[in-house]
Order: structure tokens, then sequence, then C-alpha cells
């Protein structure tokens, strides 16, 4: 049964199966749209796509819209991931609340509670509750969320089932490697493809944008590059990451892309040590935070350096993850191919001691000599101690599986034993007492708040439908899910719309209520032609889908589209887009696009893009994005931005950036910057960026302060901080810190403060994030000022210390004529440094306002340095600036 008001004007009725149920709120439009037989079809806005036979697509947006996007994840374009040029769901494929743009998903995968833009789901894959944007899957791959995975590959067999950013090579390849002496260099004799059965912690986060500048025309960077607009950035690299089928990144971990040099081949990505590959049977963060660089098999890593890096110490110290991955990998492989298990640990053995005699031929190492007898400090002790582990462990033939299990290890009291496994004890006396398995590595609790990712109106059961696609295609409960105590959003894709709880926001003082229940007639659509009230003002060119209802007093202006929404007063400015969604007193600037989403007493301003998203009492000006897992209430905005998460009673009075699976935000407010032109104060609206998972825990009455800077992924500020202009932040800024000017912070406590910080190891994230993302995000008409930004800002910083020095004197003289102790001010913001910190800080500062790196003026469209005393030379990604000679 096709109803004719369910199909546009452009849709051939030929391509719609004679079996195939286009009715009630549906509404296709596209020349290319087509049904195959048996599909099922329910209260979808599809254009262009294409659903083959037996498909299912309930409650669900998918659409064709504009050239799909694509990305290289490496530099040789080994691995590109792209959009599909026609959205299509393969034969059996269930759909179920996702809004999915110029995405394909493969043969029997399920989709549910998903929005995915630019992406391409492979065969039987199982995708739920996953923020996802340009990704590309293999077969059998599962997405357990909330999660976000962006501009990735994943390879078969992988799943990620916790909270984190994901991004880069989810890779299939096993590279065989073996050192040849005569030509004292690494090479790979065979790869072998696996599934992906790595394993992944909460909070893992991956980072392929470290900071790091493009290569630049000889080495010189002379500008900033053509002005783009807001968010576009012309000198910010791309560092691959790949992550190898049978490896382990621990919880709280980042992975940070290094190097950006194309690998045209496996031979050629083993060899670059910068590259951030942990390769088979590697683990990241134990012990630590990060890691980055090559990361050889059985090797831990939290970062370049020999002290950050342990050579064989997953075979060594955590036998029990070692038999854990193999099970894993023994279950996921083929029939025909379960025996390749059985090896892959030695394999893994002799791959990793190629590594090592590799290095040890760069670092002139005589592998011959007792370890004892090597120098002392750096690679050579590390390089012996790694050769003679992995020797022990191939002699010791202590890693033999049959079946996937392992031959002659025991597990007692909490410990994995085998006969042999005294020879590594000689070399490592505390492998024992120090054992860990792989379950206390993962252990700790998954903070990630349940996100709301995408909404679908209630509407009546589709009688078309089976009974197990009607349960497929429906959320638990009367069209909607249960609310989760302390969850600042609903569980999952439908909310409940007539609840009245309100959830409290974990670790925060506020409170963040849902919006106000809904009467029963605006609680859903109409599941058929559109009702408007007679006192609604719509103009004749827009459009009006099916399923709408128009209440009294809305205004839908020239050129605007509603589907299957909900409109409860407020506007709809001309040619705004608004699908599948409710808006209750709200308005929707012009040219703003609005899908699967939940607007009250809401101002979104023109040039926006809301999507799967929940905003209450908002006030957001133009050029707004506000991404899936976003929960806004009591937002206001004066410029651009990108909000994703749970963002709370926050001033936004500057260009804003937040996504990323963001953590929580709540009573933030961001600043501009000021400086003086022409003997005139200017605000400049720099953008404040704070990375995935982190947790801003303002209150009302200490508010979270911050002007352009970076805050780190899984970093937590807390109450009364204040976030000056150009700092760093990582890890926990106590409450009531105060940041001066480009302050790198890195621990918690003035101990973990070092002034002027960011000037000395950070000058290439000071170009791109705070200069750059500035002069794109206001334009040329700013740029005198934004070229003021460093230099102004470091002179206010020389000051404040230099008057905080002299406060110190004045006290201590006063104290040796008094014998008074004097109490300093509770306005001393500096109180807690020492005075080795503020001269340090000072030195820091001074020598950068001398140096000249920071005089730049704009000059034609283009911000420019102009110093005679020297230049900026890009070298690997990295910017050093150079005195004239």
């Amino acid at each position: 049964m096709i109803e004719p008001h369910c199909l546009g004007p452009d849709v051939d009725p030929k391509r719609i199966a004679p079996d195939v149920h286009v009715s009630g709120a549906s509404y296709l439009t596209g020349s290319e749209t087509t049904i195959g037989p048996g599909a099922k079809i329910r209260d979808s806005r599809i254009h262009n796509g294409q659903i083959d036979t037996g498909a299912v697509v309930a409650n669900s947006i998918l659409r064709a819209e504009g050239r799909p996007a694509q990305h290289r994840c490496d530099a040789a374009g080994r691995t590109v991931v792209a959009g599909a040029e026609r959205p299509r769901v393969g034969e059996r494929a269930v759909i179920r609340h996702a809004t999915l743009l110029n995405t394909e998903v493969g043969p029997r995968s399920i989709v549910s509670n998903t929005w995915a833009e630019n992406c391409r789901f492979g065969p039987d894959n199982f995708i739920t509750r996953a923020k996802v944007t340009l990704v590309n899957t293999a077969a059998r791959v599962r997405l357990d969320g909330p999660t976000e995975i962006s501009e990735a590959l994943l390879g078969h067999g992988t799943t990620i089932d916790r909270m984190g950013y994901y991004e880069g090579i989810f890779s299939n390849r096993f590279p065989q490697v073996r050192f040849d002496p005569a030509t004292r260099r690494l090479q790979v004799v065979g790869t072998i493809d696996l599934p992906h059965v790595s394993r992944y912690g909460a909070h893992t986060i991956n980072s392929t944008n470290s900071g790091k500048l493009l290569p630049q025309p000889d080495g010189v960077l002379r500008d900033f590059g053509p002005y783009g607009g807001l968010w576009s950035d012309p000198l910010l690299s791309h560092e691959q990451i790949e992550l190898g089928p049978c490896c382990w990144v621990v919880p709280w971990t980042k992975v940070i892309g290094q190097s950006n040099a194309p690998h045209h081949s496996d031979e050629e990505l083993v060899v670059d040590r910068l590259t951030t590959y942990l390769m088979p049977f590697a683990i990241a963060g134990v012990g630590g935070g990060s890691t980055q660089g090559l990361v050889m098999p059985g090797e831990l890593s939290n970062g370049l350096g020999p002290k950050q890096r342990r050579g064989a110490w997953v075979f060594t110290y955590a036998p029990g993850a070692v038999i854990a991955m193999v099970a894993r990998l023994h279950e996921a492989l083929e029939e025909s191919r379960k025996s390749v298990a059985d090896t892959i640990v030695t394999e893994a053995l002799h791959s990793a001691l190629a590594m090592t005699e590799a290095m040890a031929a760069e670092h002139d190492v005589d592998l011959s000599l007792p370890r004892d007898q090597q120098p002392r400090g750096g690679w050579p002790p590390w390089i012996a101690t790694t050769h003679a582990l992995l020797t022990a462990h191939l002699k010791a033939d202590l890693w033999r599986f049959e079946g996937g299990q392992p031959v002659g290890w025991r597990h007692e009291a909490d410990r994995w034993t085998h006969p042999a496994f005294e020879k590594i004890l000689a070399l490592a006396p505390d492998a024992l007492e120090n054992q860990v398995d792989e379950s206390s590595l993962f252990e700790g609790p998954d903070m990630a708040p349940a996100a709301t990712v995408s909404m679908a109106l209630p509407s009546a059961p589709d009688s078309s439908l089976s009974l197990w696609e009607r349960v497929a295609a429906q959320p638990p409960g009367e069209g909607g899910m249960k609310h989760i105590p302390g969850s600042s959003v609903n569980e999952a894709v439908a909310p409940d719309l007539a609840s009245t709880e309100s959830a409290s926001l974990a670790d925060s003082a506020s409170t963040h209520p849902h919006p106000r229940p809904l009467s029963q007639r605006e609680r859903g659509g109409t599941g058929g032609p559109p009702e408007i009230d007679p006192t609604a003002q719509v103009d004749s060119s827009a459009r009006i889908g099916p399923g709408c209802r128009i209440g009294p007093g809305t205004v839908v202006a020239a050129g605007a589209s509603v589907w299957n929404s909900v409109l409860d007063g407020g506007h709809v400015d001309a040619n705004a887009q608004v699908d599948r969604s409710i808006l209750i007193k709200s308005r929707v600037g012009a040219d703003t696009v609005v899908r699967s989403s939940w607007l009250d007493e809401t101002s979104v301003g023109a040039e926006s893009k809301v999507d799967a998203a929940r905003l209450a009492r908002c006030d957001l000006a133009a050029r707004a994005t506000v991404s899936p897992f976003a929960d806004l209430n009591q937002v206001t905005s004066k410029y651009g931005m990108i909000a994703s998460g749970p963002l709370i009673s926050t001033d936004l009075g500057t260009n804003f950036m937040s996504m990323h699976a963001a953590g929580r935000c709540a009573h933030l407010v961001a600043l501009p910057t000021p400086v003086e032109l022409d003997g005139k104060t200017v605000l400049v609206p720099a953008v404040p960026m704070i990375g995935a998972g982190t947790q801003v825990l303002g209150t009302a009455e200490s508010p979270v302060r911050m002007e352009c800077c970076f805050i780190g992924s899984n970093s937590v500020i807390e109450a009364g901080a204040c976030v000056g202009f150009g700092c760093f932040v990582t890890g926990r800024l106590e409450q009531g810190a105060y940041l001066l000017p480009l302050t790198l912070c890195t621990g918690t406590g003035p101990t973990g403060h070092r002034l002027g910080g960011v000037l000395g190891s950070l000058s290439s994230t000071i170009l791109t994030h705070f200069i750059n993302w500035a002069f794109q995000a206001v334009g040329p008409e700013m740029g005198p000022a934004v070229a003021e930004l460093v230099r102004q800002l470091i002179a206010r910083a020389i000051a404040t210390v230099e008057a905080e020095l002299a406060r110190r004197v004045a006290l201590a003289s006063r104290q040796c004529r008094t014998g008074e102790t004097p109490v300093p001010p509770s306005d001393a913001p500096l109180d807690g440094y020492t005075d080795a910190q503020l001269r340090a800080g000072l030195t820091l500062y001074q020598k950068a306002l001398e140096s000249g790196a920071w005089d730049i003026a704009m000059q034609g469209d283009r911000l420019r340095f102009i110093s005679p005393k020297g230049h900026w030379e890009e070298r690997d990604g990295t910017a050093f600036w150079r005195k004239q000679q």
C-alpha cells in the first residue's frame, strides 16, 4: 500500500516494490529513491536512498546530502574512508531510530539508536547508540555506545564497547618482521590477516591532530595561510594512528599521532619509529596516561623515550592478558584458520626480537655483552634487557597453544605460572610478584553519561510490520525509554516525552531539568497528513510534510521545510529545515537544519545545524553546530560554536568548540580576549577548545572562566578556576586556580603549573590553535587585533609577574621592620607560586617578547610574521624560531 501523500513529486512509483507499505508520516523524495520487495518502511524520510529486499527502516531519516566526504587515514592514502554517494540499506538489514546521512548499511547489519554521517558499514555489523562520523567498517563489527568514532577504518571483527573517542586505522594486518644483518634493516617477510580483537578501555582518546604544522615550502613559515572561514585550518597537520589486531589500550589513555610521513608499504610503516602504531600484543597506558610512536609487539609504552617504555612487558608481566587475547582470536577466526591463533604469540616474539636487533644496530649496541656491561642510561640497557627477555621467552618455549588454549600454563592464586617461567624470573625477578591480569587492567568506572543520539516522535504501531520487527523498531515502553537516575540525558533514542523527571549532573552542583511535559495532543505527530492550526501563519512557499502538527501562533516562513514534527508556537525562519523534531515556543533561524531534536523555549541562529540533540532555554547565535550527544540547558552564545555532550548554565561570549564525545560542562563562562588597538580596546572572540571527555565542574557561585585555551582530553576543571589566553591544560585544574596567559598545566596544584610554558614547548599549538583558529573565526577585518594577541598577552603576563614579585619584596621588607607576618590579600591570584616559579616564568615571557617571534601584522589578506630578528622554521611538523644570523 502506498498512500499518495507520502510520495514527493520527484519519486518514480515504479521504483517502489508493490508489496511495500509507505503510509502514515512517511515521506519519500528523490528521483533515485528505490524500495525493494519485502522492505518495511515506517515514519522514514528517505531522499535518494536505496532500500534492498527485506530491509526494515523504522522511525528514521536516511538522506543523500550533497557530495559525500572522504578522509585519508594515512598520508600515503593506503587507507581512505568515504561516505556513500547514494544512501543504501542492504538486504535484510534493520534500521531502528538512526538518522543516517550519506551512509550505507551492509546486508544483515543492525543499526540501532544511532546517528551517522558519511559512513559505510559492512555486512553483519551491530551498531547501537554510537555517534559515528566519516567511518568505514568491514564485516562483523560491533559498536556498543555511547561512544564516538570519527575518521576511522574499523577492520573486520572490531568491537568498541566503551565510552571514548576513536579515530585512525583499526587494522587487521599482522606484519611478520625480520632483521637483515647484511643491510642492517628490518624486512616484512609476510603479513597475516587477523580479526581485530584488540581491547580498548573506557575514555580512550585517539588524537590524530596533535597541533603540528603541515609541511611548509622550503621549511619556513611566513604567514598563516588564506582565510577560509570558521573552523577551517590551512596549517594543522594530521598524524596517522594505527592500532594492530591484537593490542590493548587501557582506560583513560590518550593515543597521540606523531608522524604524518607517508607509508606505501607495511615495511615503511614499521621502520618509522615516530608513527603511532600499536603492533599486535603491544599495550599502552599502564602506569601512564598517553602513548605515541611505534610500539613493538609485547611492549608497554607511555611515550617515546626509554624511561616511558618497557620491552617484552606484556609477555613477562601480563601472561593472562596474552592468554585471553589468543582465546578471543581463536574464537573469532573462521574454522579453517583457527590454527593461526596457536602460533601467533611466537610470531609476535620473533617480530619483536627482530625490531630489537634493528634498534641495537641503530644505537651500536653489542648484544653479545651482558646487560650489566652495557653503557648506562639511554637506549643501550633498554635494548639489552628487552633482547634478553624476548630471547628467554622463545628459548623457554612458553607460548605454545593447542586449540587456542595455552600448553603448560596453570592459573593458581590469581597468577599464571609455567614450569619454564624460572628462566624469565632470572631476568625479571618481580615478574610473578607484580603480575597483572587483563581484567585488572580494564576495571574501573565508565563515567560516561547515557546518550540521546536520535529521537523519534511516537506514533501508532504499523500493522505492516511483524511482531519482531515492531519490537526491533520501538524502544521499551510506550514511546520512550525509562530515565536513568544520575544521568543528564535519557538512556536511548526516543525519550519518554511525558516524563516529568529531572536528572542531576554527576559531580556538579547544578541540576538539569528536562523540558516540560507535553499534553497528549502535543506528544506526537499526526501519523498521516499534516494538521495546521488556523491561527498558524504558514507561507505559501513553505513545505509541510506528513506527520506534522503545527500549533497555534506558529510561524513558518518562505521556503522552509517541515516534516513529521510538532511545532508548538515559535518561528521557523526562511529556508530552514525541521525534520522529525519537537519545537516548543522556539525559533529556528534562516537556513538552519534541525533533525531528530527537541527544542524547548530555545532560539537557534541562522546557518546552524542541530542533530539528535536536546536544547532547553537556550539562545544560540548564528553558525552553531549542536551535535549528537548534546544536551544543552540554559546556554547562551554570541558567536559560532560547536557543542557536544551535556552543557549546562553556560555563557559563551566567544567562539567556542566542545566536540568529540565531550564529558560534561556546567557553569562555564567563555570570554573574548581584549587587546588594545589604536587606543581602543578590541574584544577578540578567539576559540577555547575543550577536548573529549573533559569535565568542567563550575557552580552558580563559582563558575569556571576561560579565554581562548586548549583543555586536553579527559581533563577536570574544578569550580572557580580561571584559565587565561593560550593556556594548555591536562589532568586536573584545582578549585579556584588562576592561570596566567600561556601557562602549561600538567599537574594538580601550583607545582604542576609552568608559567609561560606554552611558549617554551608548544609553539606549534599557539600558531595552529590560538592564532589561526581565531583568525579563521573572525576574518581579515579583525586580523589586526588577532595579530596583537600573543604579544600583548605576554606583555600583560610580564607586568603581572613583576607586580607580584614587587609585592613580595614589599611584604618581606615590612616583616623585617615590624616583625609581623603579613597575610596576603585574598585577591592575590599568584600567591601559591614560589619565587623561583615566578622568576622562571618571567624569564620565559621576556625572552619570547624580545625574540620578535610573535611580531605579526595583517598585510593584504593574510597574517604575516614581520620581525627582522628571525623566522619560524617547520621541521617534522614542529615550529622552531631561528634567530637571524
